[in-house]
C-alpha cells in the first residue's frame, strides 16, 4: 500500500473486513475506522444504507448531526471534518477531512460489491 492515498480493504480469516489506511495514516484512525465499520460486516447495501443516511443529514442539518454504527459514531464537526468517536474504548476520538470519509465509504462499497 506504499504511496496510496485511497482506502483499500481485505477480508481476514473470520470474514471481518480489515481496511487499510493510506501512507501516513495515523493507526489510531485506521482502528477507527474498522471499528465503525464493522458492524456493516460484508453487506454492501448496509455500507451504502449508512453513506445514503449520511449525505441525507448533512443536506438536512448542515454541521453539528451524529450517525453512528453500534460500536462508534461519526459526527460532523464541520463542512470539511469529522470526528470519529469510540463508544467502547477501542481508540481514541480523531478526527478525518470529511471528503475523506465519504470517498473511503465509496471505496468499501465498491470493494464489498466485488467481493
Amino acid at each position: 500500500m506504499s504511496g496510496s492515498t485511497t482506502w483499500s480493504f481485505g477480508v481476514d480469516e473470520d470474514e471481518a473486513v480489515i481496511p487499510a489506511a493510506p501512507a501516513g495514516t495515523p493507526e489510531n484512525l485506521r482502528l477507527a475506522v474498522e471499528t465503525l465499520i464493522d458492524p456493516f460486516g460484508l453487506s454492501a447495501d448496509a455500507t451504502r444504507d449508512y453513506l445514503r443516511e449520511w449525505r441525507r443529514m448533512a443536506d438536512r442539518f448542515g454541521a453539528g448531526y451524529v450517525l453512528g454504527t453500534p460500536s462508534a459514531s461519526v459526527r460532523r464537526t464541520g463542512p470539511g471534518e469529522v470526528e470519529i468517536g469510540d463508544l467502547y474504548g477501542q481508540f481514541q476520538t480523531c478526527r478525518m477531512d470529511a471528503a475523506a470519509f465519504e470517498e473511503l465509504l465509496e471505496a468499501l462499497i465498491a470493494f464489498l460489491d466485488r467481493s
